[in-house]
């Protein structure tokens, strides 16, 4: 409507300043709103809002607001009004000074409408005492209204002709504030994607000059976008002009200056800085003196007298400085042995020489003023692998003459083989005259003994002399042998000081401590080793420690008559094959065990029989068998073991001279040809299954079964993989690195084995470091020490400890263990920490122990502290068999694949079998997930998903929010069902740390099946009771993919005897309502009955709980475990194992759970 102004156009001053002010009262509801306009110079017009009525939100106000300014520019013909709003809630101004984004819908959409019309610059406070539209709101008649000033003319502030140019502060939003988002953070480490650096981008490149040129189109490109000026069109057109015009010598020279800077400063960065500081003359006595003297003596560069030139490069000192040479050569640029561009370099440079000699391609990179350091061993190691060199070189042996040593009595069988260097195709080898005593292969060279080195034919063996001739078209080259026998018993003079040296050089290694350094740059190998790594004062450490010494004393006594020959033969030359057992006599080897301080097992220990509790260590589980299934005693075999040394007793399938062993491929090969990722499947997800399977499956792997690590396995860190001989020194055996060397060496460390005191050599066998019974072990510990650290001993009441994040209980923290990001926990097994969802299985369980012990306290007041803790252990041991038995295992194995419990057998022998723990068993691999879902108690997001290789040792989430979202995460989701298809989290990323390459678990898993020498698939198959499979076409039954057995068939060669269980194991298809295929749920079904019917400690053996207890136990559920021990949870589905597709949770109130008033007393 017009408004009662006249119609003329007033007659205002030229200095007017008008505002239109709107009020909105807003303490109680959004009514009653008036609006005035402002001249502050001289005039001030007031006008109602006619619009404005009771109840109208403040969204309204706004938007009503606005037909009131356009009506008064028109009438007033005056467009500089100011639009200023005025609440009296200080709430609504931290709404609208906020991001809309920052509230719940509702809110946000209200702020969002407001900011559009208005800015929130244009809004201010009122207190409300002074808020003319609060007038109504107190009761006040119309006539009372129109008689106060405060309504008809606005505040008196109004009047003051700042009020137009001010502002008000925004009050801070309140944390509590229901309509603000809760905001989650979370801060990780170690899943940043680092940007390339120079070196890291050249290593793509495989030419020296091409890697040049790229960098100097770069400095091309850089010195022109830091020079140019103009317009930015011109210059990109002028940049692609330029970037494909070549490029000239110097800016050559400038690359290859700006490539060798990036280089020292990776490899040398303190002596750069150091050198940096003293500025100093390459000749001047003084500044040499200077340079030494600040250069440590153990530098790549003290010998090399250095100095940093105009340029900043690391130049070679006064080696040749009166020489009348140019001074690139006097002074050449050192460069390190190793990396990808030195190797360019070389191969450079033995390119332009025409493949000739190593000397005459180091003259030539010397000449050009490089100085590689160890550039002798460097320019050989590329030579003898260049391929043209090696086509060049023809048909040709290694050595001029060989010798194969054999020791007394040694069997007819393979003795080596002997091959050219070049392994061209087609060659044909064959023996110059015939022999009675040896053969050749005609393809490969291995040679095989015809007799037995017995009394009856050593002297037709010994000193035997023959010669082979390796033949390729016309072309013939011809080596000689020689065979010669040790006497019987030939090493036992030089035993007893090799043991000697050998202990010596272990103590040396122990006294080394390894440095992790923060804990966020751990290399892969330091962090797996550390899963390993158990303490020098368990059992198993003494006796593994004991083995390796032996191992190290008798490889020593080998070497040693090994190198006797090769001062006559050559390094290389000289083959040794012996049996132990003729090399050494039992005397002596008994002697060994003794010095080794190899300890003999104690299988008579009194248990008592009526005992009511476990021990720690696991033994007296078995009447018949004390230590079966006790900590610090050796896995059983369900089959004899497979080794390849010449005893067939000890080493592994692919360590050096096994002429007996087959071909089989490099753990590499398998995992890159048979192991899909979880890209290239379509239908990897299992029936109904959550996450939650794969963990407990996980949780109770680590009850059961630890291989430690073999002593000594520092040494493992530094060898060179490169096959030689060194690399296999116990215990040491690395998985060798492809071609170019992609993917990387992993230098893997045999597990650990048992000392033996027989008197002659004996089967190797593994250690299971922790309690073989499913006892809780990984909750208390293997150990009464380990058990007695995770106890509060103070104020005993039977509680474990626990730390505090955020008033939630954790596991304690472990001071004493670096390699997790965020701090390390402890438990009761060494592994706890390796990712966040077994940490919060664990946490779990912990939780579990303190509610039931406070309950057993509060109904058995009498009860000491030491009662209450071991009726608690027993319990939450019972509650764990119930799970394994009753939930988790039909879903593995399927329903009904145990005979019902018919009591405790005493027997049978309840110890893990090596097939289980290191092949069987690590079929959930498969099953895990790349990503861990974090979610709250209504299964809803609080934070995107972690990748896998973000969560290892990396206790970030846990800190920060607890084991919740993790726990509610894996019962949120669905599982991986059990296939070929392994996540790249642990075939690319496991363990990985920055730019660090990650291990690949699969070749573990491969290595450590060879490692423990495990019989082939097929052969298991025959246990089994399945078919015996001759070929893979013949296992079609259980490996239906036609891919998977043709890529199984060419690489193990069509025979199932050599493929590893593990691997053959996951190609095959679920038994009929089981998760696993059928040779491995036999494994795995003949572990668990064992592991039922031979521990006396049972829960339903009889004796062990009255059976109104056992009945209690029974109704105990994962899921049930979450109700009592997850906080803030509401409800569950009523199988945790089971995703909730199809079902709506129910509330925890309706989750059965056992009662404890059964344990009153």
């Amino acid at each position: 409507m017009p408004l009662p102004f006249r119609e003329e156009e007033p007659s205002m001053p030229n200095n007017k300043s008008l505002a239109l002010h709107r009020l909105a009262k807003l303490k109680t509801r959004l009514e009653n709103n008036e609006q005035y306009l402002s001249e502050a110079v001289s005039l001030i017009k007031k006008t109602k809002d006619l619009c404005a009525r009771g109840g109208l939100r403040l969204h309204k106000f706004v938007s009503n607001s606005k037909p009131v300014s356009n009506l008064l520019h028109q009438e007033l013909n005056y467009e500089g009004i100011v639009d200023i709003f005025w609440t009296d809630s200080k709430v609504v101004l931290g709404y609208i000074n906020n991001d809309a984004k920052r509230f719940h819908t509702f809110v946000a959409n209200r702020v969002q409408q407001i900011r559009e019309c208005t800015n929130p610059n244009q809004w201010r406070y009122i207190e409300s005492k002074e808020n003319p539209a609060d007038e109504a709101s107190r009761g006040l008649s119309a006539q009372e209204l129109i008689s106060n000033p405060r309504w008809l003319s606005g505040p008196a502030f109004l009047w003051n002709p700042e009020i137009n140019t001010s502002t008000t502060e925004s009050p801070p939003l309140s944390e509590d504030d229901p309509e603000v988002k809760k905001v989650k953070s979370l801060a990780t480490q170690g899943t940043t994607e680092n940007v390339s650096t120079i070196l890291q981008r050249l290593e793509y490149f495989s030419d020296w000059h091409r890697a040049k040129r790229a960098i100097a189109v770069c400095l091309k490109l850089r010195k022109r976008l830091r020079s140019c000026t103009t317009d930015r069109e011109q210059v990109k057109s002028e940049t692609r002009t330029n970037l494909y015009q070549p490029v000239n010598v110097e800016q050559l020279r400038q690359a290859e200056v700006e490539i060798m800077k990036a280089i020292q400063t990776e490899m040398f960065p303190v002596e750069m800085e150091l050198l940096r500081r003293l500025k100093s003359n390459p000749t001047k006595r003084e500044d040499v003196k200077d340079r030494k003297a600040s250069l440590k003596r153990n530098s790549a560069l003290y010998r090399l007298d250095p100095f940093i030139d105009k340029e900043g490069l690391v130049r070679v000192g006064g080696r040749i400085k009166r020489a009348d040479v140019p001074f690139h050569v006097k002074h050449p640029v050192i460069l390190p042995r190793k990396g990808h561009i030195t190797s360019l370099i070389i191969q450079h440079y033995h390119q332009r020489v025409k493949h000739q000699g190593r000397g005459i391609t180091l003259n030539e990179i010397r000449e050009d003023g490089i100085w590689i350091i160890g550039a002798t061993s460097a320019v050989a190691h590329h030579i003898a692998k260049c391929v043209t060199c090696r086509k060049l070189r023809g048909l040709e042996f290694p050595e001029e003459n060989y010798a194969i040593l054999l020791t007394d009595n040694f069997p007819k069988g393979g003795i080596g083989k002997i091959a050219v260097g070049n392994p061209v195709a087609g060659v044909k080898y064959s023996l110059a005259t015939a022999s009675s005593i040896v053969e050749i292969d005609s393809n490969t060279g291995q040679l095989t003994l015809l007799v037995n080195a017995d009394q009856q034919h050593r002297s037709e063996v010994n000193n035997s002399r023959f010669e082979i001739q390796a033949k390729l078209g016309s072309e013939v080259r011809t080596v000689g042998v020689v065979i010669y026998l040790l006497p019987l018993h030939h090493g036992d003079p030089l035993a007893l000081p090799a043991m000697t040296a050998v202990k010596k050089g272990l103590e040396a290694s122990q006294s080394i401590t390894l440095n992790y350094g923060p804990a966020a740059e751990i290399s892969p190998e330091l962090l797996d080793r550390s899963l390993k790594q158990v303490s020098p004062d368990d059992p198993a450490s003494q006796l593994s420690e004991a083995q390796t010494r032996v191992e190290q004393a008798i490889d020593l006594v080998k070497s040693i008559i090994i190198h006797a020959f090769e001062n006559d033969y050559g390094r290389g030359a000289v083959l040794g094959f012996f049996h132990n057992q003729q090399l050494f006599s039992t005397a002596i080897i008994s002697k060994l065990d003794r010095e080794s301080d190899c300890h003999e097992t104690v299988n008579h220990i009194v248990c008592p029989q009526n005992a009511k509790y476990r021990r720690s260590d696991g033994r007296c589980s078995n009447l018949n068998f004390p230590l079966a299934g006790a900590a610090g005693t050796p896995y059983i075999r369900l089959l004899s073991a497979k080794y390849y040394d010449v005893d067939g007793l000890n080493d592994p399938i692919g360590y050096p001279n096994q002429p007996n062993a087959p071909s089989i491929p490099s753990p590499f090969i398998v995992s890159r040809d048979l192991i899909r990722d979880e890209i290239a499947s379509s239908d990897s997800a299992a029936r109904n299954l959550t996450p939650a399977v794969m963990q407990f499956g996980q949780f109770l792997d680590h009850d059961l079964d630890l291989s430690a690590g073999g002593e000594g396995s520092t040494a493992c860190l530094s060898i060179r993989c490169d096959g030689s001989p060194d690399d296999f020194q116990p215990p040491c055996y690395p998985i060798l690195p492809l071609a170019n060397n992609e993917p990387p060496c992993i230098r893997f460390v045999r597990s650990a084995a048992m000392c033996q005191l027989q008197g002659f050599p004996m089967e190797r066998e593994q250690i299971n470091d922790i309690t073989g019974v499913i006892d809780g072990n990984n909750v208390y510990g293997s150990s009464e020490n380990t058990t007695r650290s995770l106890r509060v001993l103070q104020n005993d009441v039977g509680l474990m400890r626990v730390s505090q994040t955020n008033g939630e209980d954790l596991l304690p923290e472990d001071p004493d263990t670096t390699t997790c990001i965020q701090g390390c926990f402890k438990a009761g097994d060494i592994r706890a920490n390796e990712q966040q969802g077994l940490t919060s299985f664990h946490t779990l369980f912990l939780r579990e122990h303190n509610r039931i012990a406070r309950i057993l306290k509060q109904l058995n007041a009498h009860w000491n502290g030491e009662t209450v803790f071991q009726e608690t252990r027993k319990i939450v041991g019972a509650i764990l068999q119930k799970l394994v038995y009753e939930d988790y295992l039909p879903i593995i194995l399927g329903p009904n694949a145990l005979p019902s419990y018919a009591g405790h057998n005493e027997n049978i022998d309840p110890s893990i079998s090596n097939a289980f723990a290191a092949a069987a068993y690590r079929f959930g691999h498969s099953t895990i997930r790349s990503k861990f879902d974090l979610l709250n108690a209504n299964y809803e997001e609080v934070a995107p998903a972690m990748k896998l290789r973000s969560m290892f040792f990396n206790n970030t989430v846990t800190k920060t929010m607890g084991v919740e979202p993790v726990l509610f995460g894996l019962i949120g989701n669905v599982s991986e069902k059990v296939d070929t298809v392994l996540s790249r989290e642990i075939t690319e990323h496991l363990f990985e740390r920055g730019n660090q390459h990650g291990e690949n678990l699969a070749a573990l898993n491969l290595q450590r099946s060879r490692d423990h020498g495990l019989p082939g698939y097929n052969e298991f198959r025959v246990y089994c009771g399945i078919s015996n499979a001759s070929t893979f076409e013949d296992t079609r039954n259980e490996i239906r993919d036609p891919n998977n057995r043709a890529i199984l068939m060419n690489l193990y060669n069509d025979d199932p005897n050599l493929v590893e269980l593990w691997m053959a194991g996951l190609a095959e298809v679920p038994f009929p309502g089981a998760t696993v295929g059928p040779t491995l749920r036999c494994v795995i079904r003949e572990q668990f009955q064992r592991s039922r019917d031979g521990d006396r400690f049972f829960y339903e053996n009889s004796g062990v709980f009255s059976s109104s207890q056992v009945l209690e136990i029974k109704k105990t559920s994962l899921s049930r475990l979450y109700c009592d021990n997850v906080n803030g949870i509401v409800s569950i589905q009523r199988n945790a194992f089971l995703s909730a597709v199809n079902e709506v949770r129910p509330s925890c109130q309706q989750i059965p759970g056992m009662s404890l008033c059964q344990w009153k007393e």
